[in-house]
């Protein structure tokens, strides 16, 4: 069976641009099969075996997972991991098929950047919402997202940035704990990704949930500019909505009331930090994410007119 796929694997190699990488990850994916016959009976497709050495030259994300998890290999061969319509799935794939899936088609062209963003991010609130209501939770709560995760955003590598709100804490030590128990809940089911809540006021050494008073008194007194600046790509996740909108408002109401040479001030300064802190150890090279004109700065410049002029915000959050 291999002898009928050389001619096939030939021609590709002749025209790849990394003949050895495709041949050390196709002798990968081969080991991760546990028959072999069938996968090589499968790649006697032609377009299929196409794709897979496509994958192969461009994923290396795709085969440490196939090799990390054999079993997936059967997303492979079922050719599930070319489907279409992914979101239907959400019930029966775990993050890492997911994340498999999604790299696959990220790879060949079947998804672009911004589909990639959005399925990852419709997954994780999809699977955030199903532990959250199975806890059944008597707290007048909601969970929202922040980061990549909330501007839906998100890449590979990106964190799951979240903060948890309820309207008041008529038993605090149990309303702790039990969102405490939540979020151990969503981390080991979204165990690839990092799941970070030290977005929330005074970062990891405070309280895991704040309530709604809290957050008013901490926005009004101590609240920096980068952490109104991290809120504002805060999205609802699950919980009450209503809640989540009052929320909103007294972010809001507080941003209106700042002061912009202030918040352009803090701004300049933490830019020049970060030019510090980034400045490139590889002289002459350009840093996409970094450096002058680079992401992070489009990012400072998109903040910074949004709290100058937060009624762009609440069309941002009703999107």
């Amino acid at each position: 069976l291999f002898g009928k796929l050389i001619p096939d694997l030939l021609r590709y190699l002749s025209k790849s641009k990394q003949p050895d990488i495709v041949l050390e990850n196709f002798a990968k994916l081969i080991s991760s099969t546990e028959i072999t016959s069938i996968m090589y009976r499968e790649l006697l497709d032609g377009k299929f075996f196409k794709k897979v050495l496509t994958i192969c030259e461009y994923s290396e994300l795709s085969i440490e997972i196939l090799k990390s998890y054999k079993e997936f290999t059967e997303l492979l061969l079922s050719r599930l991991v070319f489907a279409k319509n992914i979101e239907s799935y959400f019930t029966e794939l775990s993050d890492k098929k997911l994340l498999l899936i999604l790299a696959v088609q990220f790879t060949l062209g079947l998804i672009n950047n911004s589909q990639l963003s959005d399925i990852l991010s419709k997954y994780i609130k999809f699977k955030i919402s199903e532990i959250a209501e199975s806890f059944n939770l008597s707290s007048d709560y909601f969970i929202a997202g922040l980061g990549s995760f909330g501007s839906k955003s998100m890449g590979f590598k990106s964190d799951i940035d979240l903060i948890f709100v309820v309207r008041n804490f008529d038993n605090y030590e149990a309303i702790q704990y039990n969102f405490q128990e939540l979020l151990e809940n969503i981390k080991n089911e979204l165990s690839i990704f990092e799941v970070d809540c030290s977005l929330r006021p005074e970062g990891n050494k405070s309280p895991l949930a704040w309530d709604l008073k809290s957050y008013k008194e901490y926005f009004t007194d101590r609240a920096r500019v980068w952490e109104f600046q991290s809120l504002l790509k805060t999205k609802f996740i699950c919980g009450n909505s209503n809640l989540f909108s009052e929320f909103f408002s007294i972010f809001n109401d507080r941003l209106r009331t700042l002061d912009i040479r202030h918040v352009r001030t803090e701004m300049l300064a933490m830019i020049k930090s970060l030019r510090g802190k980034h400045n490139s150890i590889f002289l002459g090279t350009i840093d996409i994410k970094n450096g002058w004109g680079g992401l992070t700065y489009i990012n400072f410049i998109i903040s910074f007119l949004l709290i100058k002029n937060p009624d762009l915000i609440i069309k941002s959050y009703n999107k």
